[in-house]
């Protein structure tokens, strides 16, 4: 997935909406990303995505 921050939870959302998903696996290096930007996404999931998907679904934080 691709996008803010705010439009990946969106997405993620909306795909556990529509198809019952409870699991989800990305992929955040993308052939020839600098390694800057690797790290810049998986903190942006980890700081952001996940809480706040986690919240919504009303999962425990870890």
């Amino acid at each position: 997935m691709a996008g803010s921050p705010q439009e990946v939870i969106d997405k993620i959302l909306t795909e556990h909406e529509l198809f019952g998903l409870d699991r989800f696996l990305g992929q955040v290096d993308f052939g020839g990303m600098p390694t800057s930007m690797v790290h810049e996404s998986i903190e942006l999931l980890a700081t952001e995505v996940a809480p706040a998907i986690r919240k919504e679904l009303g999962l425990p934080t870890v």
